[in-house]
């Protein structure tokens, strides 16, 4: 759709459906998950019209979370669903390499805008469990926790200058929240008391942010300024939206 909310185009269709698109570097191809013609979610890349759909990984187990690297040349990945490590491969699915090899959960893996690091998440699922954001150099080494505990942290985001982390607070209500790249000076954006809101994404400037707020089961997408103000519904849909970039 436009920026505006206006003139929605559907792009998938069919067996699979398409879930978590993001816009290649230069613009020419989105990459998303799908299911088709497999009980697993796999990685598929297709032009910006839904056009030339290929299948990039053909994995037995469940792909998820994947990322482009600023160049193009490289995508970051989540691998398997169950517990997850971060892979990383070249664009055509090819050179898969796994820079985590962990028993405990990562997750949703993002390129700093140099390409010199990624940002995750890390952590253990369930009420004894703790979700935080780590960074580590983009071949593995140097794994950082930025978070420690302190914040229950989803969805990290590099923004487009690298100076900051966006990221979802979860579980219960869920808030978008801001901090340095470093992890200091950690900032709730949305802190309201009634939505649960999520999946962030930002605006190639830096100057927005698009969001998916949930209110009664449903899920609208929003757009709000990079400081938290001036939230604007998007969408106001009777489906379910998600997934913004």
């Amino acid at each position: 759709m436009n920026a505006d909310g206006s003139s929605q185009v559907q792009l998938t269709k069919g067996i699979g459906g398409g879930d978590a698109p993001l816009w290649s570097p230069d613009g020419s191809k989105i990459l998303f998950e799908s299911m088709q013609k497999n009980e697993n979610y796999n990685f598929f890349i297709m032009n910006t019209d839904g056009s030339n759909q290929i299948n990039l990984t053909k994995n037995e187990g469940n792909d998820y979370s994947p990322a482009w690297s600023i160049d193009g040349n490289k995508i970051a990945f989540a691998y398997p669903a169950d517990i997850g490590d971060i892979w990383i491969m070249d664009i055509d699915g090819s050179n898969k390499i796994n820079l985590t090899n962990s028993d405990i959960y990562e997750g949703f893996p993002d390129w700093s805008p140099d390409g010199n690091k990624i940002v995750y998440e890390c952590g253990i699922f369930g009420k004894e469990g703790k979700i935080d954001i780590f960074v580590m150099n983009s071949d593995g080494t140097d794994k950082v926790n930025l978070t420690h505990g302190s914040i229950y942290g989803k969805f990290p985001l590099w923004s487009p200058d690298g100076e900051k982390i966006l990221f979802n607070s979860v579980p219960g209500k869920g808030d978008i929240w801001l901090m340095n790249s470093d992890g200091s000076n950690k900032i709730n954006l949305t802190d309201t008391t009634t939505e649960h809101d999520f999946s962030p994404s930002w605006s190639p400037d830096g100057k927005k942010i698009v969001f998916v707020s949930e209110l009664k089961n449903r899920g609208d997408i929003f757009v709000m300024n990079a400081d938290g103000n001036d939230k604007i519904n998007l969408t106001n849909s009777k489906a379910y939206d998600n997934s913004p970039s």
